[in-house]
This record gives C-alpha cells, structure tokens and sequence, in this order.
C-alpha cells in the first residue's frame, strides 16, 4: 500500500476531470492511490473513470450518492482515507492541472520538514494564462525569519488557504477531524486550514505551480451568486452567515478571528 493518497472531488464536469487524471498519471512520482469521490455526477463521469481504472491498479471510484457539494465531498474522501494507513494527501478539485513533478516536489519538502513538523503543504495556483488564481491563494503567515531552514528549501510560512493542492499531514487530519461538510461550496477550506494551522504550523511551495482550466466560468457563477464574499483578505461574512444555518459554528469563527490576530 502506499503511504500518499490523492483525493479529487468532481460534480458533471467530466472533461477537466480527463485533463487531471491526465496529469496526475503523468506525475513524476507514481507512489500514490488516487481517490475521486463523484458528488452523484449525471455526465458520464463514472464511465470515464472506470475506464481508467482498468489500466491504473491504483485509481479508485467512490459515488457520495448525490450532490454534496466540494465541502461534503472533500469531507467524505477525507473520512475514507484518513481510516486507512496513509501518511499525506493531496487534495485538488477536477479542474486541477498539476506540473508534472508537483508531487514529487511536495513529497521532498515533506521530508525536508519532518513528518510531525508541519500541518499541510499549499502550491501555488494559476490560470491557464498564467495568472494568479485569486481565490486559491494562500495567506502567508508573519513568522518567515522564525521559519529560515524552510525558508531557504522555499517554503514559505501560511496561515490558511485553498484546497487546490492542499498536500494534507494525515496524523493531524485524525488529531481535528474532517473539514465542516455543511459549509457545501464556500469556506470549508478556510476553515479547515486555519483549525489546521492550530496543531502545526503550515507552509507554501513556491515552486510548485497548478493550473486551473476554464473552469472558470463555473467558478465566476458561484461567485455571482455570492457577492458578498471576499476571496482575497477572508471569508468572515461568509462565516457568519453559515453559523446562523449550523448549529456551534460560532466556534470556529471565534477560532479564525483568534488565528488571524
């Protein structure tokens, strides 16, 4: 078995889901089981990734059962694999194009750091133009000179951030739980980054970029959709407004506000 999993959420978009898989068999480093947890897609997706498995031992199929959204999703796949004897896992969504030595590299700097050292690994996210992808960045944390021998191995410390390359440290996924699934599309990465960040402190590899294909139209409708949101200092009204719909929410606000000080 190996010791790396790869858990990718996907909802009817079965096109960009190709693409990542593409990328993810492409990786230069091949010691990983790939996990896609299907929120009950209605496209094809599950006929297109059994197709795959039959040539790759190592990819494996999940159905949710219906739409639980990326939160849900991230927190189904995450409960599976953490009860397995994984050490990390690499979180992306389906429209995630990782270079194909992004694994490796985060896997070095993993032992570079020390497996009980850090909390999770973030990347640095683009568009296909080359971009910065705004609302996967990573927030950086205000200790860099506390932090030099990561530093020089360019890991840069963060505070909380996105699940698009989110390379997770799973002793302490079992030590705080699994993301908020009631959070659906919005601030669950927030979230469970910054609860993260609690245990261990948490870095960003500079040198590992991603690339997000047009998916961006999807992305442009959620945000329409919540213009109240803002994606580049904080998700605090978000938070505020999900707290009324779930019940002890407020904790983790107080949490997030406690991190950010």
């Amino acid at each position: 078995m190996n010791k790396l999993a790869i858990l990718v959420v996907t909802y009817n978009r079965k096109e960009l889901l190709k693409e990542n898989m593409a990328a993810i068999f492409n990786q230069t480093c091949q010691e990983f089981d790939y996990y896609i947890c299907d929120n009950a897609s209605t496209d094809g997706t599950e006929s297109i990734v059994k197709e795959q498995m039959r040539q790759h031992a190592n990819l494996y199929y999940y159905n949710t059962g219906k739409n639980l959204g990326g939160a849900g999703g991230f927190s189904y796949g995450l409960k599976m694999i953490a009860q397995k004897d994984y050490d990390f896992c690499w979180l992306m969504d389906d429209d995630s194009i990782p270079q194909s030595d992004a694994l490796e590299a985060l896997a070095r700097a993993a032992d570079t750091l020390g497996k009980e050292s850090f909390s999770y690994l973030g990347s640095t996210v683009l568009w296909m133009d080359g971009t910065p992808c705004v609302m996967n960045q990573f927030v950086p944390g205000t200790n860099v000179y506390d932090n030099l021998r990561a530093t020089q191995n360019g890991l840069i410390p963060i505070e909380y951030g996105s699940f698009v390359g989110c390379f997770v440290n799973l002793l302490y996924t079992r030590k705080v739980g699994l993301p908020i699934k009631e959070f659906f599309i919005y601030g669950d990465d927030t979230e469970y980054t910054l609860r993260l960040h609690k245990e261990k402190p948490a870095y960003m590899c500079l040198y590992i970029k991603w690339t997000a294909t047009p998916g961006l139209a999807y992305r442009k409708f959620r945000l329409k959709e919540f213009p109240d949101i803002n994606i580049l200092t904080g998700t605090e009204s978000m938070f505020l407004e999900t707290a009324e719909a779930i019940p002890g929410l407020k904790f983790f606000i107080f949490m997030q506000k406690n991190v950010q000080k």
